[in-house]
């Protein structure tokens, strides 16, 4: 019987060719290595098995393997043999949903002791993990025994360690760790020529709006012709085919074939994550659409890696209006990073395979990892930064760290961990500290004496007042401050002069590293210290800190949502590309608000934004579609708190009674326990211009802490964090909050809007509204004789108007409505945000059709509908019937 060096095992005999090519190249490097290979061919599982028969992916690997027999499952043992080493080669072996088709076979459950078994860039295809918890426990003892461990996406190394315990590298896929000289011979071997330019498409699963997009990157490159190749599954042909609306749709190719189109491509447009390697390997320019029914962990990882994650697309859409993603690759950055990964995922390789063979005993302890942290425990999406963990743990085996989006979560070094479990213990979300605070606190409203704290403060100065007491106990401040790059953090301070690097709201989370340990250490040397921050970082302090301190006051923050770093970063970046000197929330200049902000560039130049109309970030931030799944969850806010004093803006407050100066700004304070209310009746009344106790229900929905009342996420939140890694922070906000995602069709160089009342439709509520089409002209009924403000009838506009420019309204209508005035507006799709365009007086002119012209200049550039309110048609039988209207530029 010939023996060999290495046995492969895997797809390699599907019909996919990316699967194809993967195992190829798989078999190259490690024949590179010196070894001799045979493939194990797939198993008998079926008579019935289409990939038992004769496929093009059997006709390649008869060219270029050698082959072993079909064994049935029982026999698979007499391959040890055979082989005195086992590979089991790349892609999807571990999706549970796959393997679970071959037993345990790709766990080289059928391997034996003094065989040698490695795993190399297999994937679990997903970010989640599908086997059930009672297989995770069998498969965990397979994987131990193995003599090395790689997985080709970063998720991949985490479920490894999550869900089995498992030590894993994260490394290439073959197809990148071969040389790529080795695919020309196989390129040459096509009988496909093309003499001209073309666009490849290599979609695996067609929609029209992907072919649609195809067809405007062939068109934006000059009109080229379309080359569409389908998925290698032949039982598919006829299904694909059908659905692609592309010409020159190129059925059962071979794998050479393949090959070819894409090494000559002058554009690549795929949802194949080999498709956007080979790409990536030819040097092509490309664009990556993702697939979550096929997994996005994949195209996660290789664009995260080789930074083209601006090519990475979840909606085809965006194809049509982002010409952006037709510049070219920069491969200046992308081929060293190639270079240096290849050469180091080789060298893991051949070690792997060089080393001689261990024990079982050595692997098991080799492989396997502690999972008693926290990281294992919780659900990252739990996680608030709070770095209780990272001050507790004696190892300082854990740090905060920016995920994807930026937010700061907990982050191990599994070198340095000893499993002791001290960060578990002192998580507060993954288990509560105990609420002994009083679920009925005293509340007051407050404003500081002096004019000049009022100015320096975000509302009435409470913090301000609370940290002068504590200056003169000699203690220390510990609160958020601005950082480096215009980042918050939170820091220690201990004087006066420094206490405005304290103050004012910062609306993101804020890095707080080790600094309960620092707060520990000054409490313990006996100095009284103020520690402010949102609740979930004074429950995870209290937690940290595991029992009260008579000198440590916490004091937290009625909170709405904390977005993360890396959503204000690139906010700062796309909104301000001449660069930022200084950022002011909460800009008083306009008196008390909770919606402007002063913006300094560094020329100099100030910029007052308020609201949503002028500023994205509020935008988007106010209907709390940045709000992280840790805030919209949030344990911390509800009564009782876990402050000894709560504070915050109490809003609405001159709606209950006449709060003199209340312009200035007024702060709510509650106190939630005797230690808390002591601490604010110590404050020196000449600090205080205004204390009074209010009832608790007057606080309303602030800071979600009354009963039914809950922080919330707006549910185009997962479209805004699909699209910000993507887009300009402008453009994610238009595509997670507006309708048509702001995408607009092209319109004439004049016309915003030109109604026609027999084609054209209006969007309301059925509950307020009724439409018809009376003698020619559309009539908008009320159904209520009162409806209330916000109830919109809306028209969409071809296209969002220019802040600034002039435009021309004209409309002939007729209306009936007991109202004095009807304003005719325009409006952002995505929220509430209007503009009055028009302001008509009704007086004696009820019944009567009346044609209006006026001009206007839109105050911001969100604006893409024309909208009218139903609270202004009222009366009975009130209506509004419209001939029409136009909306011209000047």
């Amino acid at each position: 019987m010939e023996k060999y060096d290495v046995g492969i095992l895997g797809l390699w005999s599907g019909c996919n060719y990316g699967s194809i090519m993967t195992y190829y190249a798989l078999n190259r490097v490690v024949a590179s290595m010196g070894k001799s290979i045979l493939m194990i061919d797939k198993p008998i599982l079926s008579e019935r098995d289409v990939e038992r028969g004769e496929t093009h992916s059997r006709r390649f690997g008869r060219e270029h393997y050698a082959i072993s027999k079909q064994y049935r499952s029982s026999e698979m043992h007499e391959l040890n043999d055979v082989c005195d080493t086992f590979i089991l080669g790349s892609d999807q072996v571990w999706n549970y949903g796959i393997s679970r088709n071959f037993g345990k076979l790709f766990y080289f459950d059928f391997a034996g002791e003094r065989n040698k078994k490695i795993a190399y860039a297999v994937s679990f295809g997903h970010g989640a993990d599908f086997a059930p918890p009672e297989e995770r426990k069998v498969i965990s003892g397979y994987m131990s025994r193995l003599d090395g461990i790689a997985v080709r996406e970063a998720d991949g190394v985490r479920l490894c360690r999550e869900h089995y315990g498992i030590k894993a590298t994260q490394v290439l896929d073959p197809v990148f760790l071969a040389d790529p000289q080795i695919y020309t011979p196989i390129i040459e071997k096509s009988t496909h020529k093309e003499e001209e330019p073309f666009v490849v498409t290599y979609i695996l699963d067609p929609t029209p709006e992907r072919c649609e997009a195809a067809r405007h990157i062939a068109e934006r490159l000059g009109g080229i012709k379309i080359i569409s190749l389908l998925d290698g599954l032949p039982w598919k042909y006829k299904e694909n085919k059908a659905k692609t609306d592309l010409p020159n749709c190129i059925e059962n190719l071979q794998v050479e074939d393949w090959l070819y189109y894409l090494s000559h491509a002058k554009f690549i447009l795929t949802d194949s994550c080999h498709g956007a390697s080979f790409a990536l390997i030819f040097k092509k320019n490309f664009i990556a659409m993702t697939n979550r029914h096929r997994g996005v962990s994949r195209f996660k990882s290789l664009s995260e890696l080789f930074r083209f994650e601006d090519r990475l697309v979840e909606d085809a859409r965006r194809i049509l209006t982002d010409d952006h993603l037709l510049d070219p690759m920069d491969y200046e950055v992308i081929n060293p990073i190639m270079e240096a990964e290849r050469k180091r995922c080789y060298q893991w390789l051949k070690e792997r395979l060089d080393e001689p063979k261990a024990s079982l005993e050595t692997l098991a302890k080799k492989n396997k990892v502690a999972v008693n942290y926290i990281t294992a425990k919780l659900d990252n999406n739990m996680c608030m930064g709070c770095g209780a963990c990272a001050s507790i743990c004696p190892k300082d085996a854990i740090t905060l760290g920016s995920d994807q989006w930026g937010y700061y979560r907990a982050v191990i070094d599994h070198d340095k961990c000893v499993n002791c479990g001290q960060c578990v213990k002192a998580c507060p979300a993954y288990s509560l500290p105990k609420k002994e605070n009083s679920s009925h606190p005293s509340c007051y409203e407050f404003m500081a004496a002096s004019d000049e704290v009022l100015a320096a403060s975000s509302s009435g100065g409470a913090f301000a007042v609370l940290s002068a007491e504590v200056f003169r106990r000699s203690g220390a401040i510990v609160g958020a401050a601005w950082g480096a790059d215009h980042l918050v953090e939170h820091i220690i301070v201990d004087a006066p002069e420094d206490l405005p690097k304290l103050q004012k709201s910062k609306y993101l989370q804020s890095y707080l590293g080790t600094t309960f340990r620092r707060v520990k250490d000054l409490a313990d040397k006996g100095r009284f210290v103020l520690f402010s921050g949102c609740p979930c970082q004074v429950a995870g302090l209290r937690k940290f800190l595991g029992k009260d301190y008579e000198n440590v006051l916490m004091v937290d923050l009625l909170c709405g949502n904390s977005p993360s770093a890396g959503f204000f970063r690139k906010y700062l970046q796309d909104s301000f590309p001449a660069g930022v000197k200084s950022y002011e929330f909460r800009y008083k200049g306009q008196g008390w608000n909770s919606d402007c902000v002063k913006v300094t560039l560094n020329d100099g130049t100030q910029k007052i934004r308020r609201g949503g109309k002028d500023d994205d970030y509020q935008r988007v931030y106010h209907n709390h579609a940045m709000c992280a799944v840790h805030c919209e969850k949030c344990q911390y806010q509800s009564l009782p708190r876990y402050g000894d004093i709560t504070i915050g803006d109490f809003w609405g407050i001159r709606k209950r009674h006449e709060v003199a100066g209340g312009e200035k700004g007024v702060s709510a304070i509650l106190c939630n326990n005797s230690k808390g209310k002591a601490f604010l009746e110590s404050i020196h009344q000449e600090d205080i211009g205004k204390m009074n106790e209010v009832p608790l229900k007057w606080l309303g929905g602030n800071g979600y802490a009354l009963p039914g009342s809950h922080n919330y996420a707006d549910p185009k939140r997962n479209l805004f964090y699909d699209s910000i890694k993507k887009m300009s922070f402008h453009k994610a906000v238009d595509f997670a909050l507006k309708p048509n995602h702001g995408i607009y069709p092209q319109i004439s160089a004049n016309t915003a809007l030109a109604y026609n009342s027999s084609l054209s439709h209006f969007t309301f509520d059925k509950d307020f509204w009724e439409e018809h089409w009376i003698k020619g002209s559309i009539t908008l009924f009320t159904k209520m004789e009162q409806s209330p403000v916000g109830i919109y009838a809306s028209l969409s506009l071809p296209n969002a108007l220019e802040k600034g420019k002039k435009y021309i309204f004209k409309c002939k209508f007729m209306v009936r409505t007991t109202s004095e005035w009807l304003n005719f507006h325009i409006k952002d799709s995505g929220s509430r945000i209007i503009q009055v365009i028009h302001r008509h007086k009704t007086t004696g002119q009820n019944g009567k059709w009346v044609e209006v012209t006026s001009e206007f200049i839109p105050d911001s550039v969100i604006y893409d509908e024309f909208m009218v309110g139903a609270s202004q048609i009222s009366g009975e039988d009130s209506c509004l019937s419209i001939d029409y209207i136009y909306l011209l530029e000047q």
